[in-house]
C-alpha cells in the first residue's frame, strides 16, 4: 500500500486477549471476489505512520 501523505501504511487487526486490548499487523489480507471488508475501530484498521513533509491533518467521515 502506498500513500502520497505517509511513508508507511499498515493494516492491523484489534482483539482482546486476557482482558487487554491488542493489535496485530496483518501482512497478507485476502478479500474474496464480490465480497466486502469494513475498516472500523475494534476490527481491521489502517495505521498511517510517518507523515510526509507538508501533510495537513484532515477530518474523515
Amino acid at each position: 500500500m502506498k500513500s502520497n501523505a505517509f511513508d508507511q501504511i499498515e493494516i492491523h487487526s484489534s482483539f482482546i486477549e486476557d482482558g487487554i486490548s491488542k493489535m496485530r499487523k496483518i501482512n497478507n489480507l485476502r478479500i474474496s471476489e464480490n465480497s466486502e471488508m469494513k475498516l472500523e475501530p475494534g476490527g481491521y484498521h489502517l495505521m498511517l505512520m510517518s507523515p510526509k513533509k507538508g501533510y495537513q491533518r484532515r477530518k474523515f467521515s
